[in-house]
């Protein structure tokens, strides 16, 4: 899945404050963003993009994106049986957290398998 997963990471050196997936595979992705709560499950078809803006980190917490290729998921209507479907499969995960101090930020991120 990595070689056709796009992230794309801007820094708000550059005026943007988005991180944005993009979905290059020839196959449907399931993703969610988590902090301190889980998003719903977003489906990502191919050559569609997931985006959303930078969060501020909560009690030291950052953001984690997991993102898997499971077709399970997607064919599942029921919302508490695709969380546990996607709870139990391998992902691919992209952390990052925003801290905004002093009119400064920080953005540290991580791309893990």
């Amino acid at each position: 899945m990595n070689l056709c997963l796009l992230l794309i990471i801007l820094p708000f050196t550059q005026g943007l404050s988005q991180l944005s997936v993009v979905n290059r595979c020839p196959f449907a992705l399931f993703l969610k963003s988590v902090q301190q709560n889980a998003s719903q499950i977003q489906d990502l078809a191919p050559n569609k993009i997931y985006s959303e803006d930078y969060r501020p980190v909560i009690n030291g917490t950052g953001v984690s994106i997991k993102i898997t290729t499971n077709s399970e998921i997607g064919e599942e209507i029921d919302e508490q049986k695709r969380m546990v479907e996607f709870d139990n499969s391998p992902f691919t995960q992209l952390e990052y957290s925003y801290v905004p101090w002093n009119g400064l930020v920080d953005l540290f991120y991580d791309i893990s398998a």
